[in-house]
């Protein structure tokens, strides 16, 4: 196959796949033997008290800092920091958390479908979840990497880098 018939197929099949709404029917299930796989670890932050806050931060103090906790509504991504960070706060219905927005297969800057509420790299097609899990599509070997969010005491919430979840 040349090199532009490559490039053409990988852009049609990325159109193809956005159209079929991040996946489609596909079911969200394991590929192989479930019982291989351990459970995840990650757990969503859940959202205390009303639905506008998360999880008191002990401290911001080399947090990044987003917007304040009652204007993200859910399923609502932000970006926080740097530009060439590639961070984000996100709030879906299981609560709060930050991802790094570094396709897993190429490190291209996968871009939010909020039609489909997924998220799909342009270089090769890879597509995750609006929580960063693989939607089973493209060839990203792994997830985004997630990130717990606090909200501080100034009401604004804080992504820490240095803890994944």
């Amino acid at each position: 196959m040349s090199e532009s018939s490559r490039r053409e197929f990988l852009i049609s099949s990325a159109g193809v796949i956005v159209a079929t709404g991040c996946g489609g029917g596909m079911q969200n299930s394991p590929i192989g033997d479930p019982d291989y796989y351990p459970e995840s670890q990650r757990q969503p932050t859940p959202p205390a008290g009303d639905s506008s806050s998360g999880p008191a931060c002990g401290s911001t103090s080399g947090l990044t800092v987003g917007p304040a906790a009652k204007s993200l509504s859910v399923n609502q991504a932000v970006m926080v920091g740097m530009p060439s960070q590639r961070l984000v706060i996100c709030r879906s219905d299981d609560g709060l958390f930050g991802l790094l927005l570094t396709c897993t297969h190429a490190g291209c800057e996968p871009a939010l479908s909020e039609t489909d509420l997924c998220w799909v790299c342009p270089c090769h097609g890879s597509v995750y979840n609006f929580d960063g899990s693989l939607a089973g599509l493209g060839p990203a070997p792994t997830a985004l990497t997630r990130y717990y969010v606090c909200e501080g005491s100034d009401g604004n919430l804080y992504l820490d880098t240095a803890k994944t979840i």
